[in-house]
């Protein structure tokens, strides 16, 4: 690990500038016993050293896009490293970041640039970008996506760490327009910030045969970032992978009296008419599918909890009234939840 080590400050800033060239100030991973199988290539720049401005931006330049980095606050005492792991996916580039703090820096326009777009996620702290009409204030799940073709600007007051994917324009959608940003919350962000955090994590362990796959699966979700949010979230592959994080919030919720179908969907990033569309796929109302569980919840606590009463029972499942209660209960059991507590409290004792 000597090689990624940074000079000490102290050296760094009494020794004369020296050129920079890649072998002072980027590595391959690993730690030199060739038991390291890892396909990210990794640069680590010392943010004290003087000239770290000058090999920021040649890093940033030959990872991302030509990039003129402030040099106001690089190149001081106390700055943790720049950190960049790179990993490429056929046509994509996988980036993998941890950048200090007090940083700002303005993108530049190349031939090469210009046909990227580069879909950035921020994991840890927080930044502010702008580019043309577009400005968003990013913090952990929300992703911006930069047009190589156009200036913009980046600014961090604290250290942030963020995964990027640098793709180019040929492989999405033409004439579409790039969104201001996409929410963390937001099911576009959440599906597609899912598999960037998990190709970072995986990638390293992931059998050769199968890159392949996993990069068209980034590609093809890749094309959510040119449509509307709404017809996204109406998409049946999308309505399909949500419905399971929609149906753990409506579980753990069961006993909220205030659950609608407007919370259930402002919670989970999506409309009304978005959520009765994925639940119609089930065969099973929004509604049908609360009552059915809440239900099935007080009917268990009726029989294992005999002290308690009914209507406190009742009321931690989420039923208002316990008349209601005990009508839907009927209706569904065909016996009422009193009846239902005198029947198992007599049946161990009969078969004693």
């Amino acid at each position: 690990m000597s090689a990624m080590t940074s000079p000490t400050p102290s050296r760094a800033r009494h020794n004369p500038p020296r050129p920079v060239s890649p072998t002072s100030w980027s590595s391959r991973s690993g730690d030199g016993s060739g038991g390291d199988t890892t396909p990210f290539d990794r640069w680590v720049i010392d943010a004290e050293a003087i000239g770290a401005s000058t090999a920021m931006q040649t890093v940033m330049a030959q990872t991302m896009a030509p990039y003129l980095v402030d040099p106001t606050h690089i190149e001081r005492a106390g700055r943790s490293p720049c950190v960049i792991r790179r990993a490429r996916l056929g046509p994509l580039a996988l980036l993998d970041c941890e950048v200090p703090d007090l940083f700002s820096g303005r993108t530049s326009v190349d031939d090469v640039c210009a046909d990227q777009l580069l879909v950035t996620m921020t994991t840890a702290g927080q930044q502010v970008v702008e580019q043309e009409s577009r400005r968003a204030v990013l913090g952990p799940g929300d992703i911006f996506v930069v047009d190589g073709g156009h200036p913009g600007v980046c600014r961090i007051s604290d250290r942030i760490q963020s995964h990027t994917l640098v793709v180019p324009k040929s492989l999405v959608p033409e004439n579409s327009r790039l969104p201001d940003k996409l929410p963390a919350g937001s099911p576009t962000a959440r599906l597609l910030g899912g598999y960037m955090r998990l190709l970072v994590r995986e990638l390293p362990s992931l059998p050769a045969a199968t890159v392949g796959a996993a990069t068209r699966a980034a590609v093809a979700l890749l094309e959510l970032i040119t449509v509307g949010e709404e017809y996204a979230a109406a998409s049946q592959p999308l309505r399909v992978a949500l419905l399971p994080q929609v149906l753990r919030y409506i579980d753990s919720h069961l006993g909220d009296t205030e659950m609608t179908t407007s919370t259930i969907a402002d919670s989970n990033a999506i409309s009304v008419r978005t959520l009765h569309a994925m639940f119609t796929a089930t065969g099973e109302s929004v509604n049908a599918y609360i009552r059915r569980r809440r239900l099935e919840g007080s009917r268990q606590e009726l029989i294992s909890q005999p002290n308690r009463k009914v209507i406190d029972i009742s009321r931690r499942w989420g039923f208002k009234n316990a008349s209601h209660f005990a009508r839907v209960f009927k209706a569904t059991y065909g016996i009422a939840p009193l009846e239902l507590r005198t029947e198992t409290a007599i049946a161990p004792a009969s078969e004693a």
